[in-house]
């Protein structure tokens, strides 16, 4: 996950918290000198606050409501996705090449169909390797071809799908006349060598495809009969034992398609997720558009190991009643704040700074001072206006020493006449 620190206020914020947020955030990075600290508002600006920003020139922080990891945090959005027909060998080709363990399947339409991880794959082996003469395998001439890296020298029917009936031809041409019988031609693929007879026995029985491996040809006589007889003709560059293994692959990827597989949204909380991609056939969920049914990414095992809680610094707050959404699946790093400490639990040691103050901004203009840097002059505005704000322009009761210390300290740094200052914030 990306190593970003979220510097979040109170739930409802005013211009004191919001100041404190952006005028830490800054600090941090300065501090540091990583720009991982980003400054967000964890509810709606009052108008004041934004008349406020707009005055200093500095954005108004995004709204992050919902602390929350969720699938969008997560999900691998480069996603390579394969149409319903292309062959199942195309598809394991380019999962070996990216390394991916799964492939969302879409429709013409581009909308999810199903998904094909090497599980599917492995049990369409297997299923495939049995004591048969004869082997099923829903494909077309096409797909056969495709798959195969083969020529087509002569093609009935290319794109149309058909049950296959698959035999390597190791026999004599009789025996194989024999066997054939027992079958539909129709539905015959019959893999041989350079064995002219039988070739001409297939031909002549009119099976619906005669693969020729190790790259032989077809003589002249038997393509034109082949041609008469309507049975296609591919030659194969590959050996008898990858033929027929590339031909069970050349199957439409939708055959082996988990169709009925888990899909998850966006939207939705990571720990909402886990049991249902877990129990999943390949331990993954595409994510899907609700209103486009398109598919936008993939949640796997993977991303759940690789991906860690928020990290976020609270600010102007340090209890549950106003903490965001969601503070409980967060790391708490600092709390910074001017109330007393509240029921904030952490997960993990933090740094705590609570001061007796009459605003949170005050003590970040003091953190400033401390490390002995002067923030940019629209920064002390902005702190500024934080520190007269929420002591009421300095008659609240809670107003302090330092408030005051610090609200001319910041004035001075950005080289503004406190009384002109303090009059222009009122008019806003």
């Amino acid at each position: 996950m990306t190593d970003k620190v979220f510097v979040i206020g109170r739930r409802n914020p005013d211009t004191d918290g919001i100041a404190s947020v952006i005028g830490y955030a800054y600090l941090k990075k300065k501090i540091t000198r990583e720009d991982k600290y980003v400054p967000v508002t964890a509810g709606l600006l009052e108008v004041r606050t934004m008349k406020i920003l707009d005055f200093v020139l500095i954005k108004y922080p995004p709204l992050m409501e919902d602390l929350n990891l969720h699938v969008s945090d997560i999900m691998t959005k480069r996603v390579i996705v394969a149409p319903l027909g292309a062959p199942v060998v195309e598809v394991f080709k380019i999962m070996v090449k990216e390394d991916i363990r799964v492939v969302p399947v879409v429709d013409n339409e581009d909308k999810f169909f199903g998904l094909v991880g090497f599980i599917d794959i492995a049990k369409k082996s297997i299923s495939t390797v049995v004591p048969d003469v004869f082997r099923r395998v829903k494909t077309s001439i096409e797909l056969m071809s495709r798959s195969v890296s083969g020529d087509v020298v002569n093609s009935v029917d290319g794109d149309e799908e058909f049950i296959s009936n698959i035999t390597v031809v190791a026999t004599s041409a009789e025996r194989f006349c024999s066997a054939i019988d027992t079958f539909d031609a129709r539905g015959v693929v019959a893999v041989v060598g350079d064995r002219e007879d039988v070739q001409r026995v297939a031909i002549e029985k009119k099976v619906r495809c005669l693969v020729i491996f190790d790259g032989y040809e077809l003589s002249e006589e038997l393509l034109k009969l082949a041609k008469k007889n309507e049975v296609s003709v591919i030659c194969s560059p590959y050996g008898a034992c990858t033929t027929v293994g590339l031909i069970e692959w050349s199957a439409p990827v939708y055959v082996i398609a988990n169709k009925g597989e888990s899909t998850t949204r966006q939207g939705e909380k990571v720990d909402d997720i886990r049991e249902r991609m877990l129990t999943s056939p390949n331990r993954a969920l595409p994510v899907i558009d609700e209103k486009t049914g398109k598919v936008l990414g993939v949640v796997t095992r993977t991303d759940l190991a690789k991906y860690v809680a928020k990290r976020v610094i609270l600010i102007d707050h340090s209890d549950t009643l106003n903490a965001p959404e969601g503070i409980f699946s967060c790391v708490i790093e600092e709390i910074i704040d001017h109330h007393r400490f509240g029921d904030i639990r952490l997960k993990e040691v933090a740094r705590i700074r609570t001061e007796p103050w009459g605003s949170t901004s005050a003590i970040v203009a003091d953190e400033y001072m401390r490390h002995d840097i002067k923030p940019e002059r629209k920064i002390a505005f902005l702190l500024a206006a934080g520190i007269v704000i929420n002591t009421d322009f300095f008659e609240k009761v809670t107003t302090t020493k330092k408030d005051k210390e610090m609200f001319e300290w910041l004035i001075d740094v950005g080289g503004e006449d406190k009384e002109s200052f303090i009059s222009h914030i009122k008019n806003l």
